[in-house]
């Protein structure tokens, strides 16, 4: 599902006008953290040799943590193999840009309160959530290659520059602090992080 979390740690490190964060600087509106739309996903592994299961690897049993991506939703499609559209120009989803709607001077890929992506409108000098205005959920494509994603398997060593990449661009999700929009299939995160 879709989650409106934190963009990236280092988009707020202003390593360029000397802080790095280390709070020696006046506060700024700049400096605030970046959010986006990032996807939730649960990862599983299996040791070698062990054999797949009836039902594939996604089971109880191989359930290793659940993850937000940093950077933007395109991130998981990209480690898993498909090439995300990127709506309304910019790079990637995650990118800030002018927007093509009259309501709003800035849009940029965001969440619905069903957890599906929506195109997220606002008004203001940026992409902030405090300035939103409305959202175009047709987005049917770009969930519809989420909702696909169910149980993927990569191979650590075929696909490890893929897993590496996917994981550095994660972090680990919180059930006290995003709820349901952090993965608990098997009620295993909630369970360690209140005992």
């Amino acid at each position: 599902p879709c989650v409106w979390s934190e963009c990236a740690l280092d988009d707020v490190d202003d390593e360029y006008t000397g802080d790095n964060r280390d709070g020696d600087s006046q506060w700024y509106q700049f400096r605030t953290q970046q959010f986006c739309a990032n996807a939730a996903y649960s990862l599983y592994g299996r040791k070698k040799g062990d054999a797949l299961g009836t039902f594939g690897d996604c089971t109880g049993r191989h359930f290793i943590n659940s993850f937000f991506t940093y950077g933007g939703s395109d991130k998981l499609l990209k480690a898993i193999g498909t090439n995300p559209q990127v709506f309304y120009g910019g790079d990637s989803n995650a990118d800030c840009v002018a927007a093509n709607n009259g309501d709003a001077a800035y849009s940029t890929l965001g969440c619905a309160a069903n957890g599906e992506f929506i195109m997220g409108y606002f008004d203001g000098n940026s992409c902030d959530g405090n300035y939103f205005v409305g959202g175009d959920n047709s987005f049917s494509k770009y969930n519809s290659n989420f909702n696909a994603v169910k149980c993927h398997e990569m191979d650590v060593v075929n696909d490890s520059y893929k897993l590496t990449t996917l994981i550095e661009n994660s972090w680990a999700c919180d059930v006290r602090t995003f709820g349901v929009s952090c993965p608990d299939p098997f009620q295993r995160k909630g369970y360690y992080e209140y005992a």
